[in-house]
């Protein structure tokens, strides 16, 4: 039984690592005003602009899921890995 729990928690923690690396090279980690940690969108528009659209980090709870559904709703970003993708509701 432990063993079973072990797997499922390094399945897990390898989930998280895999998402993280996909949009790590799309958003950069920044502290704002209130002393907040965010992330920040770095892709550029057509006017060679960031996108700049924000999200906070929370301590705790998962904001990442929110960070893929922006890279594939806003610019069709989507990740290799099948386990990644989140489902675009109807």
């Amino acid at each position: 039984m432990k063993n079973l729990l072990n797997k499922m928690s390094e399945n897990k923690n390898k989930y998280k690592c895999k998402k993280l690396s996909f949009i790590q090279k799309y958003f950069e980690k920044k502290v704002n005003n209130k002393g907040e940690e965010i992330k920040i969108c770095n892709i550029l528009n057509g006017n060679s602009k960031k996108c700049g659209k924000e999200y906070k980090c929370r301590k705790g709870a998962s904001s990442i899921g929110n960070l893929i559904v922006h890279l594939r709703d806003k610019y069709n970003i989507i990740s290799n890995d099948d386990d990644t993708s989140i489902s675009k509701k109807v």
